[in-house]
């Protein structure tokens, strides 16, 4: 019997989401989220209300809105994390840099959940932070300023190398049977976000996610990197941009739909004769 996928949901905390109409009524959950004291940095207590608010989403895949909140993925880990997991992340940025104490950013959450007991590797492919010339990968600083073997960076021009399967050397990576995967679209060359777009094509993104599904069992993900309209209503560049990203969303969707029902199996979202049930 073939098993319903859960869908996905969708955290508005900024609105950039709402403008993405068919991703917005496609999401089988919709949580809004209070963006204030949350956008780029957080005060440790603001941070730890949002995990309040995430503990409800019920589908393993989650779209939250800009980059700006990206540190709200480490939540979504953390619930992940009760077993032994590694963390693939997608990002034109390395946001394991050192933080502000008291503070959680979207430039240091890394350095967080490098620190969960059970996240065995974090590794972020294609950030521009890598120099030319690295291997496979390399061990940045991280999060509380010390340098961790946990938190490892594929360079872009390794990760485009990449054709078919991945090579043993990336295999290595991934030390786990389980795998998380946190996506920026600030990666793509064909996104449009608030903080740029990256070295890699939609192709690329897909050859790895394609790798892992067959090799490893993705239990989570999240996907952010949207554009907020400058004013209350987007011009005609920022609607193209606005409808490129929806795109983009939907095929990353699409590619990460096994994800959706082998996870919810797994955390009795969808019953043993495929009956899904309701989200909390």
């Amino acid at each position: 019997m073939k098993v319903p996928d859960p869908g996905f949901a969708v955290v508005d905390a900024d609105g950039s989401l709402r403008w993405q109409a068919r991703l917005w009524r496609m999401a089988a959950q919709r949580v809004a989220l209070e963006a204030r004291g949350l956008r780029y940095m957080a005060p440790l207590w603001t941070f730890a209300r949002a995990s309040r608010v995430l503990a409800s989403l019920g589908p393993p895949l989650v779209f939250l809105g800009t980059g700006d909140f990206h540190h709200l993925a480490y939540h979504l880990i953390r619930r992940k994390a009760r077993e032994p997991l590694t963390v693939l992340v997608f990002d034109r940025h390395l946001d394991g840099q050192p933080g502000i104490p008291g503070f959680v950013t979207c430039g240091s959450w890394l350095g967080k959940v490098v620190r969960l007991p059970r996240v065995r590797q974090v590794v972020v492919a294609a950030a521009e932070a890598a120099a030319e010339g690295q291997g496979a990968a390399a061990a940045p600083r991280s999060g509380d300023g010390s340098t961790g073997a946990k938190l490892l960076v594929v360079p872009p021009q390794r990760v485009v190398q990449v054709r078919g399967e991945l090579p043993e050397e990336f295999s290595l990576l991934f030390p786990t049977r389980k795998v998380y995967v946190s996506i920026d679209k600030d990666v793509l060359r064909e996104a449009r976000t608030t903080w740029g777009s990256g070295p890699l094509v939609m192709s690329d993104l897909a050859r790895w996610l394609s790798w892992l599904r067959r090799s490893r069992e993705l239990v989570g993900a999240d996907v952010c990197g949207e554009l907020v309209p400058r004013s209350p209503w987007p011009d005609d560049r920022e609607m193209l941009a606005i409808r490129t990203n929806e795109a983009l969303n939907l095929l990353l969707y699409r590619v990460l739909a096994g994800l959706s029902v082998r996870a919810a199996r797994g955390a009795g979202l969808i019953s043993p004769r495929g009956r899904g049930r309701a989200a909390g």
